[in-house]
């Protein structure tokens, strides 16, 4: 078996006000302390999402969430890594350089920030 390709995120939105970085935590405990925080939050962001007319779609054990309109994949995360994809997929496959854009976001408030700047809503 084949080790993975992984593509460092071209951008962060910085550090989380609400589930920061923990020094001297592995990232096994991260990832699973991201992923608990987020669906602690989930509630939250599907609210937000229906008052402007998204969806919210998680999948995955709850790894993977994607915010939708029309049926449109526009936004989607992956809470325990933070990585987060802007763009519209083609048959929703992913290519090489919507990994390579990939944003780094830590929590629901800063998906927000990423989703408002990609949909007017």
């Amino acid at each position: 078996m084949t080790k993975r390709k992984r593509y460092r995120d071209a951008t962060s939105v910085g550090t989380s006000a609400i589930c920061g970085y923990r020094k001297h935590e592995t990232s096994r405990q991260r990832h699973k302390r991201r992923k608990q925080f987020a669906l602690k939050s989930r509630g939250k962001l599907a609210a937000w999402c229906a008052n402007r007319g998204l969806s919210l779609e998680v999948s995955n054990e709850n790894r993977h969430w994607r915010i939708v309109l029309n049926g449109e994949t526009i936004v989607q995360w992956w809470p325990p890594t933070a990585k987060c994809i802007v763009g519209r997929t083609v048959d929703g496959r992913l290519s090489r350089e919507h990994w390579k854009s990939g944003i780094h976001v830590h929590d629901w408030k800063q998906l927000i920030k990423i989703i408002q700047s990609a949909v007017d809503v």
